[in-house]
């Protein structure tokens, strides 16, 4: 895999302004233990070239330069406590004696969590797209006076993996096993917690954030976790019968990540 290359200027994902670009670590630090990690490009799931080996390593976790401090420290400010709060709550709950319960609820503010997945999706791409995601995402993104559009619905499943999984921009059936509608996808994975966007009201019957739209945006809510609904860590990009994907520019930029084995040998 080609290692992206550096940026020191540019137009930021977020305020599309032309200044000097920063990281912005996918996931946010503080949820997840950061570690060193070989970036792979998950391209090669779709293409059936399991076999390629080749990857960069990142010292600290997984991270995307191309924001600019400003809305970097933005994000961080008004959304990376609830996105890791909820992860490092999720975590608590998978490692206790209480994972034995079917399910359990989890508080938290619904309405900064989403704008949280969807501000750092918006950073994972290499350039500026103005695809109508990528819009509405930047309109509303720090106006919570403005609703969440009801086609962007963030879906969740507990996701047991140490590894993190980045796909924008993809189509997919909208329900698995039939071709006569799709969705438009993005797709967010790293321990303990996986987040799909898609512009459809449903999908798989998975639990959603959607009647948090358009709440206030400080909100407090309970959020049900299904703890014995898990996926393969491939789903739902896997291509098998039933789905197949559809990329664009930004799915050919589809990374995984986990962590580097320090003397490992490829």
């Amino acid at each position: 895999m080609a290692r992206r290359k550096h940026k020191t200027f540019g137009n930021c994902q977020i305020c599309e302004r032309y200044k000097k670009l920063t990281d912005d670590h996918v996931p946010p630090q503080g949820g997840i233990e950061v570690d060193a990690v070989e970036i792979k490009s998950a391209f090669n799931f779709f293409t059936k070239r399991f076999g390629n080996k080749n990857y960069f390593i990142s010292q600290n976790g997984v991270k995307f330069t191309t924001i600019c401090e400003c809305c970097n420290s933005r994000l961080g400010r008004e959304y990376d406590t609830v996105l890791n709060t909820f992860s490092l709550d999720v975590n608590r709950f998978l490692t206790s004696k209480l994972s034995l319960l079917n399910s359990y609820n989890i508080e938290t503010k619904p309405n900064r969590l989403i704008r949280g997945v969807l501000g750092h999706l918006l950073a994972t791409k290499s350039e500026i797209e103005r695809t109508p995601f990528d819009n509405k995402v930047r309109e509303i993104l720090f106006d919570g006076s403005k609703p969440i559009p009801d086609d962007i619905n963030v879906f969740y499943w507990i996701y047991p993996y140490k590894l993190t999984i980045i796909i924008r921009d993809i189509l997919m059936p909208a329900v698995r096993g039939r071709y006569n509608d799709f969705g438009f996808f993005q797709i967010f994975k790293y321990y303990p917690i996986a987040y799909l966007v898609v512009n459809k009201s449903n999908y798989s019957n998975l639990p959603s954030l959607r009647d948090y739209n358009s709440a206030k945006i400080d909100t407090v809510a309970e959020i049900n976790i299904r703890i014995n609904e898990r996926k393969h860590w491939k789903w739902p990009e896997i291509v098998e019968d039933g789905n197949f994907v559809f990329l664009g520019r930004a799915g050919t930029e589809a990374i995984k990540a986990e962590k580097h084995i320090k003397g490992k040998k490829v």
